[in-house]
């Protein structure tokens, strides 16, 4: 079974980003001599021209890079404890009964989005079913969905 590696950090400012992706690519192909090429995919889709295929989220304090052979979608939200009734009703088929629950199905819809390259433009979409979503326990204050094409195993990395 292919594996998914799953790469956590806290405390991400936007201009590390570059610099931690490039750490992962190394740990996750063991090339060191390696630079990625970050391109635009399909649908503005950020990817590497070679090596594996990527996918970040970052909430909060939290920040996620999703390395895998096959197309993935990552994301992870920190759950705050609001009224979403509205969102719910609007984004989802049936309402969550928790917090934890609407971001848990927050998560999967992003990551299959982001999984797709079509982000937050077809958010009242459904999620594909026959795909995968994988779920990672880091934190219990934040949820992180994975989608890919396939059951995979996950090896999480804190960097």
């Amino acid at each position: 079974m292919k594996t998914i590696h799953l790469y956590y950090r806290y405390h991400v400012e936007k201009s590390e980003e570059k610099r931690l992706i490039i750490r992962c690519v190394h740990d996750y192909t063991g090339i060191y001599a390696i630079e990625p090429n970050i391109i635009t995919g399909k649908n503005g889709k950020p990817d590497f021209d070679s090596c594996a295929h990527f996918n970040m989220s970052h909430s909060k304090d939290l920040w996620v890079c999703a390395l895998y052979e096959d197309e993935i979608g990552v994301d992870t939200e920190f759950i705050r404890n609001k009224d979403y009734t509205r969102v719910s009703r609007s984004v989802f088929e049936e309402e969550p009964d928790s917090n934890t629950e609407f971001f848990r199905k927050w998560c999967r819809k992003e990551s299959y989005l982001k999984y797709t390259g079509k982000g937050l433009v077809d958010l009242h979409s459904p999620v594909d079913e026959s795909l995968y979503y994988t779920y990672a326990d880091i934190d219990e204050n934040y949820v992180v969905c994975i989608c890919t094409k396939e059951k995979a195993d996950l090896k999480i990395i804190a960097i």
